[in-house]
């Protein structure tokens, strides 16, 4: 038991290294989606300017109204408030990082994962049954196990031996040097003591198996769900891929109209909006995707 405590301290620090990585890969990923929503912040800015110089020039000869050019401009006003917002948020963030990193100033938060490589190998499952923290259970029960054979010990028999040894010694013993005494005991019962530590030792070793169990089966049903929901974010991602091809051409298309008088520049702001917003899901989803699998080689005790 003493020198499977050293193995069983080395499987306790292999389960805190995979809780740090989730916590930092968790802090990265959210300086990504502040990052990425700032930078589609400052392109929705870029197309408000656009059509904020076209609407002054319109306004000028006639073409459009004046309410139309103020709502471009409450719009983008609206827009560089939120930019400020999420700078403040990303200096928070990284603050927060680099206190859980270590390191004084990253130089870069840049994100070399491939979502077109994202791939799950065969041998996850078999490994998230055996991750650290199942082979520490384990060790446990062996150790129970131990220290139940050892209380039922106390029902062996026991055998005291004393010798004595004499340097001189009178009568018919004067020859003798040695003697040895033999004491057999074979408690039958002690008071009810070895009974009762033999069932807490049973009772605690059943339980650790039904842990042991129970953490096994959590464990298979955690990989299960995070593997369906792996699968799920990848159609998700795909789908929001075609969602946003689809509203950056509406946008396109009513700038177009606009031109020609056939839609109202609130027509084109509303189009602009809805294509940056489903951009931004995408840009979230496929952050989110990263992370789930990240969780799901996490739950297999891999560090990616």
């Amino acid at each position: 038991i003493a020198s499977d405590s050293r193995e069983l301290a080395r499987f306790q620090n292999e389960q805190t290294e995979p809780e740090l990585y989730r916590t930092v890969a968790s802090a990265f990923y959210q300086i990504l989606s502040l990052n990425a929503e700032l930078n589609t912040l400052k392109e929705q800015d870029q197309l408000l300017n656009e059509r904020i110089g076209v609407l002054k020039r319109w306004v000028r000869i006639g073409r459009s109204k004046a309410t139309e050019l103020i709502a471009g401009q409450s719009q983008q006003a609206r827009i560089h408030a939120e930019m400020a917002g999420l700078s403040s948020q990303i200096v928070s963030q990284k603050r927060n990082f680099s206190w859980l990193t270590g390191l004084s100033s990253p130089e870069s938060f840049e994100d070399t994962i491939n979502i077109e490589q994202l791939d799950v190998p065969n041998t996850w499952r078999e490994e998230a049954l055996s991750n650290p923290r199942i082979k520490a259970a384990e060790l446990q029960l062996q150790n129970a196990q131990r220290e139940t054979a050892i209380a039922k010990a106390d029902w062996f028999p026991k055998v005291d031996l004393e010798g004595n040894y004499y340097l001189q010694r009178a009568g018919i013993l004067s020859g003798s040097k040695w003697d040895v005494s033999v004491l057999f005991r074979w408690e039958f019962f002690s008071g009810g003591e070895t009974v009762s530590e033999s069932h807490i030792r049973s009772k605690e070793t059943m339980k650790l198996e039904a842990q042991l169990q129970d953490a096994k089966n959590r464990l298979q049903a955690d990989y299960e769900g995070q593997a369906s929901l792996l699968t799920w974010q990848k159609e998700t991602v795909q789908k929001l891929e075609t969602a946003v091809d689809f509203a950056k051409k509406n946008y396109d298309e009513q700038v177009k109209e606009f031109s020609r008088g056939l839609v109202s520049n609130l027509e084109v702001l509303r189009s602009l909006d809805d294509y940056l917003s489903v951009k931004r899901t995408l840009d979230r989803e496929k952050l989110n995707l990263k992370l789930a699998w990240i969780e799901l080689g996490i739950i297999s005790g891999k560090i990616l």
